[in-house]
């Protein structure tokens, strides 16, 4: 196949690409594209350019905090408090050799950034300077060190505490005998499980249904059935 007709070939896959509406799809196409229109000599480059120093120049120095809650979710202290207790467990994360580690700071905000905010992990690579795998090796890094501190967020108050939080609603409310407040959230799924239709709710989308007990005066939860 000689050149003029590789490019021919790769320019009616562009035109196709451009055309799709599906950004879950384009993410998948732009990556079986990119060696095809390398290898076909449209484009030579050696890296993919990145945004560098986004987590450092930008939010950490620039940001205000309302920018940072806005954008996070969270606030600065929040964010501060969640990063000293899980930083033993998310040391600098090497990706390749020869190329800088990506400190905790860094992983912990791209993970914020990924729970916070719709932008695809293409998206999040290029704003924050990595590598896609590195986005997806983070999210599920930071995820579990995240969960090895729910026994210690999430404790059922002793006899003491629970007769604390009875007098305490009795006292407000005139309920006696209650030691917290029951609720319930809906977490979205890309799809359902099995094909199974038990997990679509009344409002028509797949889910897992999450129930909380809470003491609604610290905003502590109590008890997250598994």
């Amino acid at each position: 196949m000689d050149d003029l007709v590789k490019k021919g070939i790769v320019t009616w896959m562009i035109t196709e690409l451009l055309d799709d509406d599906d950004d879950d799809d384009y993410e998948e196409e732009y990556d079986a594209l990119i060696p095809i229109v390398v290898g076909a000599g449209l484009i030579k480059r050696e890296c993919v350019p990145k945004i560098n120093l986004f987590a450092e120049e930008i939010v950490i120095d620039q940001y205000t905090d309302w920018d940072f809650k806005y954008h996070f979710r969270i606030t600065r202290q929040t964010y501060q408090c969640l990063l000293d207790k899980i930083l033993l467990l998310i040391q600098p994360l090497v990706v390749c050799p020869g190329k800088p580690p990506i400190p905790p700071q860094r992983q912990v905000l791209v993970f914020l950034w990924f729970i916070s905010n719709l932008d695809s992990m293409r998206q999040i690579a290029s704003l924050f300077g990595i590598s896609k795998s590195s986005v997806l090796l983070i999210v599920r890094r930071v995820s579990n060190a995240i969960c090895t501190l729910r026994d210690r967020c999430i404790r059922w108050p002793d006899a003491g505490t629970q007769q604390q939080i009875a007098n305490a609603f009795e006292a407000e409310n005139g309920m006696r005998g209650c030691v917290g407040c029951i609720d319930g959230t809906h977490i979205r799924l890309a799809v359902t499980i099995g094909q199974d239709m038990d997990y679509i709710n009344r409002k028509h989308f797949p889910s897992i249904q999450l129930q909380v007990c809470t003491w609604y005066k610290d905003k502590s939860y109590t008890n997250i059935p598994r």
